[in-house]
């Protein structure tokens, strides 16, 4: 399980289903941050713009890898483990890049 290590919670429901719900209320303050910064109005020479966007975006992908990772999404593919990987891996990668601009 990705991120629980050293962790006695092995239950991917459990580990996948709390990253869900984190990132569903990250999601949602990234929403409010885009629209207090008036983000829905294309200015990319703000600051505040382009924060509040990486901000919403990676929040956005690490919700695409939380649900991803919930059993009922990832045996849909039971015996695509690199599949498993670029579609919960890649957008933690991702989306932790986002954060750090």
């Amino acid at each position: 399980i990705l991120f629980n290590f050293g962790t006695s919670v092995t239950d991917p429901i459990l580990v996948y289903g709390s990253f869900t719900c984190g990132s569903i209320l990250f999601v949602a303050g990234a929403s409010f941050e885009v629209a207090h910064n008036h983000g829905l109005h294309f200015r990319p020479s703000r600051l505040g713009w382009w924060t509040s966007w990486t901000d919403f975006i990676g929040s956005f992908l690490f919700l695409v890898g939380s649900v991803n990772g919930l059993p009922i999404i990832a045996n849909l593919w039971p015996n695509q483990r690199y599949g498993f990987i670029a579609l919960t891996t890649l957008p933690f990668i991702i989306g932790c890049v986002f954060f750090v601009f």
